[in-house]
């Protein structure tokens, strides 16, 4: 879970962090994610493409996929940067990293189905949040 402000969080799909600056420090107050993937379906589609693109954008997280299983590809939005979309295979190498993560998009969605339908998605932003505490409302996104 990301905190965005007081009544407003989001929960990605995947959310990749570098370990805190301070270990002893745990994880109470840990980093912004450094990646940020979102599975996107007919029903969270406008919101990843939109409103998590903000939001993210806002926070300074340097990279955002979308990832369409529909469509089967994935929608790469670097901070400055043009979006990327990758239908066949994608890498990802963060800062400090000594080789880059290689993926094989079209190995991972597996041989196109002659007719397939698109798979309905499962809307759970507005789902309870018992961590917020009694009387809370909070914004999933």
């Amino acid at each position: 879970m990301i905190i965005v402000g007081d009544d407003t969080q989001v929960e990605p799909d995947l959310m990749v962090r570098q370990s805190p600056e301070n270990p002893s420090a745990g994880w109470a107050s840990p980093p912004l994610p450094i990646l940020v993937a979102e599975l996107a379906s007919d029903s969270t589609r406008r919101r990843d493409r939109v409103g998590k693109r903000k939001i993210y954008a806002e926070l300074g997280i340097p990279e955002y996929w979308i990832v369409d299983g529909a469509d089967r590809m994935v929608r790469i939005v670097r901070l400055g940067h043009a979006d990327v979309i990758a239908s066949e295979s994608t890498s990802w190498h963060p800062v400090g990293a000594d080789n880059a993560l290689v993926i094989a998009i079209a190995e991972v969605f597996g041989p196109p189905a002659a007719d397939a339908a698109r798979p309905v998605g499962f809307d759970d932003a507005d789902r309870a949040c018992p961590a917020a505490g009694p009387g809370r409302v909070v914004r999933h996104f």
